[in-house]
């Protein structure tokens, strides 16, 4: 066992060594259920009656604007029986059991389109990321509008006459002609992301039908036979919504693989030629820490710029 959190700890130091280069970071809460596949469910993860309720905890970095560094805590029930299936309820031998699963994992998501969502354009119509145009290059908006770039800020004028700035992340500031704000606009958009990374996931199934008496006796029963640690790696994926700087929420579901056949306890006196596996899945809910919005009126040399013109 502490082999185990030894390597669980250096997991987490070289996810957050590489993920220290950000400063953005997110606490998130999943609530949703856990299932299983093994030896007595072979056919139906989703089986209502054996879906438990889980939750989770994580705690994610930025390492690029597309990757994610992530802990993450889970908790829930595992559960299968022989009687859920026509075929095998029937059977001399009915088994089954039920389980809690504690998880710990270090994991790693892809944002497919990113986090980026400030592009401009040159008079010709080529379309660039912010950063990556000429700080002097005139720049326009895709329908052609001039853009004055104010450092990292991008103004042009709104049909009242009102000045609109548009930051790096795609958040809209509009000023009125004292400079005061009078209305902001967030990037409200949809993500889907891919995840994987490795932890433990701890077991402690209780078995019903197993035989330890007389000539037969169940190997499942004897001591030491199997333990109920084990590495784990998840791999799934959700749908994220950012509806506002601070906060998100996303559809998740990932399968789990711990390499072993025994979470439900049972293995040769069913099919121990096939691993079990689980699945957590549910709707996260995340706040954003570290963000801090800029202004322009927050800096005194671009004010004095826009006073002069």
């Amino acid at each position: 066992m502490k082999q185990i959190f030894k390597i669980y700890l250096l997991l987490v130091f070289l996810a957050y060594s590489s993920a220290g280069i950000s400063q953005t970071h997110e606490f998130s809460a999943l609530l949703g259920f856990s299932s299983y596949e093994g030896d007595v469910n072979k056919r139906d993860i989703f089986l209502p009656a054996e879906s438990h309720f889980s939750f989770g905890l994580q705690y994610k970095k930025y390492v690029t604007k597309n990757i994610y560094a992530s802990l993450n805590f889970n908790y829930g029930k595992i559960s299968g029986d022989d009687r859920n299936f026509e075929d095998r309820a029937q059977w001399k031998r009915v088994l089954s059991f039920s389980s809690p699963v504690t998880e710990l994992a270090v994991q790693f998501e892809w944002l497919l389109n990113g986090r980026e969502v400030m592009y401009v354009y040159d008079i010709e119509g080529n379309k660039y990321k912010w950063d990556a145009i000429d700080p002097l290059a005139t720049v326009y908006t895709k329908s052609g509008v001039k853009l004055d770039r104010l450092g990292n800020f991008f103004a042009d004028k709104d049909e009242e006459g009102n000045l609109r700035v548009k930051d790096p992340e795609g958040n809209v500031t509009i000023y009125n002609d004292d400079f005061e704000v009078i209305d902001e606009m967030y990037p409200k958009r949809f993500t889907p992301y891919l995840l994987t990374g490795l932890g433990f996931s701890f077991f402690s199934p209780e078995t019903d039908g197993l035989i330890s008496e007389g000539d037969i006796v169940d190997p499942e029963t004897l001591p030491g036979v199997f333990n109920n640690t084990h590495f784990t790696v998840p791999i799934g994926g959700g749908l994220r919504y950012d509806f506002s700087p601070r906060h998100a929420i996303s559809l998740e579901a990932a399968y789990r693989y711990p390499f072993t056949d025994y979470i439900d306890g049972i293995s040769d006196s069913r099919d121990p030629d096939d691993n079990d596996w689980y699945i957590i899945a549910g709707l996260r809910y995340s706040y954003k820490l570290g963000f801090e919005k800029k202004y322009i009126h927050e800096n005194l040399e671009i004010m004095e710029v826009l006073r002069m013109r």
